[in-house]
């Protein structure tokens, strides 16, 4: 049995290695980490309120700076970065680029349905900087969009402006 539900992981290559290889595979049909990590903070990914559409995309990969996803993320669209932590300064870059707003909401759920997880809400244009501050590691789901405002998450960028002004 195979319980990978065929979101950027390897279950499809797997598959086929395995069925060409003779041996019968059986796929256990499951959700997606995005889904899962959206789900254990109460964040729908579509909401007839708020998105109509959401995308999955891989934040490492071959020629990231060349992917177009202008579209993807914006008002009324969700996107779902995996894999996003270590390229997440390019990716808020490429999509300000694109034309997302820079206070457009962002939410990264680190560790998912795990134990010790933590859900953070920042803004597009805080996105690396919260990251580093916050000392985010993988793994962990980046959402872009106003969905992320529904999440049971901690709103960092806030928080970051309370502790700025307490030191002032």
């Amino acid at each position: 049995p195979h319980d990978d539900p065929f979101i950027f992981g390897r279950g499809g290559a797997h598959r086929f290695d395995f069925l060409a290889a003779g041996l019968p595979v059986e796929v256990i049909p499951g959700i997606s980490a995005a889904i899962g990590a959206a789900a254990a903070v109460n964040m729908p990914l579509t909401h007839r309120d708020w998105s109509s559409a959401v995308s999955f995309v891989a934040g490492q990969c071959k020629g990231l700076k060349d992917q177009d996803w202008s579209g993807l993320a914006g008002k009324g669209r969700t996107l779902v970065i995996y894999m996003g932590v270590a390229t997440c300064p390019d990716i808020a870059d490429k999509l300000m680029a694109d034309g997302v707003a820079p206070d457009m909401p962002v939410a990264v759920l680190e560790r998912g349905t795990l134990e010790g997880s933590r859900a953070m809400r920042t803004l597009l244009a805080d996105l690396g900087p919260m990251v580093e501050r916050e000392k985010v590691k993988s793994p962990a789901i980046i959402v872009v969009g106003e969905v992320t405002l529904l999440a049971d998450a901690e709103d960092k960028l806030m928080a970051f402006a309370r502790t700025a002004e307490a030191m002032a």
